[in-house]
């Protein structure tokens, strides 16, 4: 009976130090794959411009921005006949200008003004 209470006490410490190598092997392989969090990088949101007060509150002062939307907004024959009457001369830089809506006298830009 004594003989066999060593054996028994011989399998429980081969069997604990067989687990304690195992955990020990467990620890430094789990810290092994830990790896760092990687950062976050987050892009940037194109700003958009506001839209500005007096456009918000006058819908038609649109119509008569220089560029395209004027071009639009206004056949051929009424832009020329404008220009023509603010003493715009064919030809010229100021005259294409005032085709686009694009002269001082233009109300789009006294009423963006305020």
């Amino acid at each position: 009976m004594h003989k066999t209470m060593i054996f028994i006490a011989a399998a429980f410490a081969v069997a604990g130090c067989a687990s304690t190598s195992d955990r020990g092997s467990l620890r430094s392989s789990s810290v092994a794959l830990v790896s760092a969090p990687q950062p976050i990088v987050r892009q940037a949101q194109p700003i958009r411009p506001a839209p500005t007060r007096q456009a918000a509150v006058d819908p038609s002062i649109a119509s008569l921005r220089p560029g395209a939307t004027y071009v639009a907004s206004f056949p051929e024959a009424d832009r020329r006949a404008a220009c023509k009457r603010l003493e715009y001369r064919e030809g010229t830089r100021a005259f294409a200008n005032c085709l686009i809506g694009d002269f001082p006298e233009n109300p789009y830009f006294a009423q963006a003004g305020n």
